[in-house]
This record gives C-alpha cells, sequence and structure tokens, in this order.
C-alpha cells in the first residue's frame, strides 16, 4: 500500500504535537504537588521546632527560678550544709508540677549527690533518697561541663535516657538535663544544681503532631546525629542503648549528613535532593539574666511516599508508550520510501563489496608482536626457567627473523632461575618446606600453593620469622585451628616477595570465550576483564609474560613492533592452531589466574573484519600505555571452533 507524503506530514505533526501537549502537562503538574509536598513539609517543621522551642524554654524558666532559691539559701558558705531547708525547697518545687519533673538534685564540686529528690507517681511532694543511696556523678558528662562553668551560664542537656548506678534505667526513660553552678558573693563554687525534665511527654506531643501527616515522616537528630525522635522506636536512643549504635544519620543516610555541618543559622531552611527538608535549632537564648548554652539539633521532613508517584508513572507510562509510536510509525515510514526508492534505482550494494575497505584496514593497523613460544604440547603444571630457555632456542629455530632476541632472553630466564633458586631455600627456611621446586611466582599462584600445603605443611612456630616480618602474628596464631588463614598469609608472603624483585616472571591463565553468549554480554565481560588486566599491571610490573590455556603454554609475549611476525601468526592460529590445541587443552583443568596488561580483545572465528578490530584496539592500548611510561601487552582471548 502506497502511503501519502501528506498524510505522513500531518500524522507526524500531529503525534508530535500531542508529545509536547503531555509533556507539558507532565512538567506543570510535577511542579505543582512537589510545591505542595514542600509546602506540607514546612508546615510540619514548623509546628515541630515551635513544640520543641516552647517546651525547653518552660523548663529553662522554671529552673532559672528554682535556681535563684537556692541561692538564697546556699549563697553564704556557713549554709552550704542546710539541707532541711534546700530539702524543703525541692518539695515545693516538685509539688508545683510533679508530672514534669523526675529528679532535682543539688551536688557538691567532687560531683557527689548531697540532696536528692526523686519524682514519685504516689507522692506529689516527691521521695527524698536516703543519704545511703545517693550516688556519685563525677563521672557523667552533664557534671563535668556544667563544673567547668560560670555562675551566670546554664547548660542544657540532650534528650538522653537516664542512667542509674551505671545502667539505663528500665524502662525506658528519656530526660532533659538543665543545670548550673552555685557560687558565693565572693565567687566562689559551692556546688551543682542538676534539674531532670521528662521528655517523654514532648515526645509524645511530636508522635501525635507527626501522625497528622501520614505522608511525611518527621525525624529529631542530636548533636551527634544520633535520633532522638522516629516514627520506628529502633532508630532511637543510638548514643545511649548498643544495640542501637549503629542507627546513626552519618551510616544509614551519609549523602545528607553531609550537609547538615553547613547549616549553621538557626531556622535556616535547606531542601536536599531527595523530598527531605532540614532545619536546625539553636536554643541559646538569655532567661532572667542568664545565658543558656544547648546543643545542636537538626529536624528533618522526609516524603515517604511522595503524592506525585503514581500521577508520574501513569505520565511517564503514556508518554513513553507514544513516543515510542511515534518513533516506530516514522522509522516504518521512512523505511518505506528509501526502500521504494532504492528498488527503482537498483543499486543495493552486495556486502562483499565492504571487503576490500576491511582488509585495508587490517594491512594497515600495527601492533605489538605476540612469539609462540610452544603451541599448545606442554603442560605447565610447574614451569621453571630452564624449560624457558629451552623453549627460546626452540623458537629461534623456527623463526629465524627472532634470532635478535634470543641473547636478551637467554639472560633474562637466566636470573629467573637464579630468583627460582633462592626463592626456593628461602621458603625452606621460613616455611619448612622440603622442596627444590616449588616457586610462588605471583599473587594469584597462590591457590596452587594451598593445594601443596594441605598435604605437606602445617603452620607451626617454624613461620614466626616471615610473619613477624609482615605483621602477620596474630594472622599466624589463628592459622593454628583454620587452614584458610594460613593461605591468606601465603598470599601476603608471595606479594611481598614480588615487589621485592623475588619474581621476575609473571604468567596468565585465559578462559574459554562462549560463542553461545550474547554479544553484549561478551563485550561487557571483556571490558571487565581488561581493566583488571591494567590494574594488576600497574601493581606487578614484569617485562615478560607468559600466556597459558588451562595448564598449556602457546606464548611468550614482550612490547616490539613487529607487524610481519605477528600477521603470520595470527594466520597459522586461524588455519591450523585451533585443531590442534583444542583436543589437548580441554583435557586439563583450569590452573589458577595471574592477570597482567594493558589491552585486551578476543579474536572471533578467523575473518578479517574481526582481526581488524583486535588490532586497532591493541594499536589504541599501545598509545596509551607509551603515554604512561609502562609496557603494553595484547592478549589474545582463545575461543571455540565457531563451525
Amino acid at each position: 500500500m502506497k502511503i501519502s507524503r501528506r498524510w505522513l506530514v500531518q500524522i507526524a505533526y500531529l503525534s508530535l504535537f500531542l508529545i509536547l501537549s503531555i509533556s507539558l502537562l507532565y512538567w506543570n503538574t510535577r511542579s505543582h504537588i512537589q510545591a505542595q509536598e514542600q509546602k506540607l513539609r514546612h508546615n510540619l517543621m514548623m509546628q515541630a521546632s515551635q513544640l520543641i522551642y516552647d517546651e525547653v524554654a518552660l523548663y529553662i524558666q522554671d529552673f532559672a527560678s528554682l535556681a535563684i532559691g537556692l541561692n538564697q539559701i546556699v549563697g553564704f558558705e556557713s549554709s552550704v550544709e542546710n539541707k532541711p531547708a534546700i530539702q524543703n525547697l525541692f518539695q515545693q518545687e516538685m509539688t508545683l508540677d510533679h508530672l514534669a519533673y523526675d529528679q532535682i538534685r543539688w551536688l557538691n564540686m567532687q560531683g557527689h549527690e548531697v540532696v536528692r529528690m526523686n519524682a514519685h507517681p504516689e507522692y506529689p511532694q516527691g521521695e527524698l533518697v536516703k543519704d545511703k543511696n545517693l550516688q556519685d556523678k563525677s563521672k557523667r558528662y552533664y557534671f563535668m561541663l556544667t563544673a567547668r562553668l560560670p555562675a551566670h551560664q546554664l547548660l542544657v542537656s540532650e534528650v538522653d535516657l537516664n542512667i542509674e548506678h551505671g545502667k539505663v534505667e528500665i524502662p525506658y526513660k528519656p530526660v532533659i538535663r538543665i543545670s548550673k553552678v552555685i557560687e558565693t558573693s565572693s565567687k566562689k563554687k559551692l556546688g551543682v544544681l542538676i534539674v531532670n525534665y521528662r521528655a517523654e511527654k514532648l515526645l509524645k506531643k511530636l508522635a501525635s503532631l507527626d501522625a497528622l501527616y501520614k505522608n511525611i515522616q518527621l525525624e529529631w537528630l542530636n548533636q551527634g546525629y544520633f535520633w532522638v525522635y522516629h516514627s520506628n522506636p529502633e532508630y532511637q536512643w543510638g548514643d545511649t542503648l548498643q544495640e542501637h549504635h549503629f542507627k546513626r544519620l552519618s551510616l544509614i543516610s551519609p549523602q545528607i549528613k553531609a550537609q547538615l555541618p553547613d547549616i549553621q543559622e538557626p531556622r535556616r531552611f535547606l531542601q536536599a535532593p531527595e523530598p527531605i527538608d532540614i532545619w536546625y535549632l539553636s536554643l541559646k537564648m538569655p532567661v532572667q539574666g542568664y545565658q543558656v548554652l544547648a546543643p545542636e539539633w537538626y529536624l528533618l521532613a522526609r516524603s515517604l511516599h511522595p503524592l506525585t508517584d503514581q500521577i508520574f508513572q501513569s505520565m511517564k507510562m503514556s508518554l513513553s508508550i507514544l513516543l515510542l509510536g511515534y518513533l516506530a510509525f516514522i522509522g516504518l515510514a521512512g523505511y518505506q520510501q528509501i526502500y521504494t526508492r532504492r528498488y527503482k534505482s537498483k543499486k543495493v550494494l552486495p556486502l562483499s563489496k565492504n571487503l576490500p575497505v576491511l582488509n585495508e584496514i587490517f594491512q594497515q593497523a600495527s601492533y605489538g608482536v605476540w612469539l609462540e613460544v610452544e603451541r599448545a604440547t606442554k603442560e605447565l603444571t610447574v614451569l621453571g626457567a630452564r624449560e624457558l630457555v629451552i623453549s627460546v632456542n626452540k623458537l629461534a629455530n623456527q623463526h629465524p627473523s627472532m634470532e635478535d632476541l634470543v641473547p636478551e632472553l637467554t639472560t633474562y630466564l637466566a636470573s629467573c632461575l637464579q630468583a627460582e633458586l633462592n626463592l626456593a631455600q628461602a621458603q625452606t627456611q621460613y616455611l619448612g618446606i622440603d622442596t627444590h621446586w616449588l616457586l610462588i611466582k605471583t599473587y594469584g599462584d597462590a591457590d596452587y600453593v594451598y593445594m601443596f600445603l594441605q598435604e605437606q605443611v602445617q603452620p607451626d612456630e617454624n613461620s614466626l620469622p616471615w610473619a613477624q616480618a609482615l605483621g602477620l602474628q596474630d594472622d599466624l596464631t589463628k592459622c593454628m585451628n583454620s587452614q584458610a588463614l594460613f593461605v591468606q598469609g601465603m598470599r601476603i608472603l608471595a606479594e611481598a616477595e614480588h615487589q621485592a624483585g623475588a619474581v621476575y616472571l609473571a604468567h596468565i591463565e585465559i578462559d574459554e570465550l562462549n560463542l553461545t553468549m550474547p554479544e553484549e554480554h561478551r563485550r561487557q565481560n571483556i571490558q571487565c576483564f581488561a581493566y583488571h588486566l591494567q590494574q594488576m599491571g600497574q601493581r606487578l610490573p614484569c617485562k615478560y609474560l607468559l600466556v597459558r590455556y588451562q595448564g598449556a603454554s602457546f606464548g611468550l609475549l614482550m612490547l616490539a613492533n613487529r607487524q610481519t611476525e605477528l600477521a603470520a601468526w595470527l594466520e597459522d592460529v586461524r588455519t591450523s592452531w585451533r585443531e590442534k590445541a583444542f583436543t589437548y587443552l580441554n583435557a586439563h583443568p583450569i590452573q589458577t589466574t595471574c592477570s597482567l596488561g594493558v589491552a585486551h580483545r578476543y579474536i572471533k572465528h578467523a575473518q578479517i573484519y574481526e582481526i581488524s578490530l583486535l588490532l586497532k584496539t591493541a594499536e589504541s592500548a599501545l598509545a596509551e600505555a607509551k603515554m604512561q611510561g609502562g609496557d603494553a601487552w595484547c592478549i589474545h582471548e582463545v575461543i571455540t571452533d565457531p563451525n
């Protein structure tokens, strides 16, 4: 069916108009609802802050009156121990509002209680504590802080749970303590007046206020970022209860906590990235000639289930469906027009026309050299420097153009052989391993060492020298009962030996690439593997890299610039290596993995297109490595036969 161009244009304009209209409606509705939510949070914060401010201010005024009365009694040194008068004053004060008080205490400057009146539900005038039950409060934070203050300052404590005889009082009793120093007319400090006010009434008022706002949660935090009020009681009193200590804003919501120190002005409004409003409360106010020192508190209003969620979800769904339909319609119509024109002009280009272009890319690519030492003919259960010397000699015979590399490789491998002998001697001395061939090449070989240790080695006192050198004395003690921790020590030892220069040869295991895996997943796996190689290469630098596949050697890689040799090697892999290698390699178990390098790609099938991608990626990695001053390696990922 032929589609009219005019009709297509009209449909396109109509669809675009609908999309723009819905988008505009979406953003307007969202802004309006968010403004309403913000207003509700603001109202809740206003009411909660005013409630806290009024309640604490009432406590402070009451305390100031009591302090004046006490100062008249003990204002002279001769009447400091006038306990009957002090007791009578406390009883009168307790009778005025016994539900607001929990304790009224008079302490000497050593922190010992002299007179203490406890609130009692059956006695409005309170209960006088006997002298034998008076306690030493010299170590409590509120006494130590108050004792250092001048007489014209009042201290308001944090809201916390009352503690008696070193333990939290059961049932929990939240209190606010107000205290000040009492001194004589000659400015001599006589003692400290401390009043515990019950905060339970204030918290209940906050809970009732919080319940009125169903979709908003009110939170009250103290200066240490612990919750004083939270709708979930398990979050409260983290600074007092050990089992709630991890319930702290800095641990649960670090992104919110990070903003709190920036809020220094009283009642300053802050809108966080998420729907949360934060207010800073300060109660530093003058009362009856006294200067009040109070902690810094924070109020949070959090939107639990924003009203915008359901509306936003439905509108997003409608907009997405309309947009997808619009794009599909435009794409289908455009495809029809293009196909019709190309079919009429008969200018369809076959895919084979692109092959010369791909071949040219392949010929022009520059890359590192991959030297083949052996073609999957030797199992590397234990590979030493002697075996590599033999392999290098074979390499010179198979590839005459590589003869100039043989002296350098031979000298290098001779140093590796000496490193093996030195390391074996050190292991025999420190670990009691009676062997001449065990070599920890890299950090990743510790799994192989573990299999050996399970049969022949147990941790004992002979391991103490290396444990002390590495700071592993505690781990060594645990190793007496746990073989796994001993292996962990071996891993650290292997890494330390490598960093000290005892090991010069690193090797890598390459797993088989599953061709049935989706292309996107394969690409992600390869990128992750390349990143891992880069990180390990920076930490464990080596000049040569031995590449292994399932326990068999197939390549020794070094930094060079030999395009012809690598092209020949790749062609040989494409034609013959796969058939000779897989039968042998699949019969051997995978050994441990150690990663080293900065470039990684894979060869898929044997087509020119895939090989060109490999070489272009290697070229970029090589350039980046040269800029960083390091060696670059082109790692070949072995794959199964696509046929």
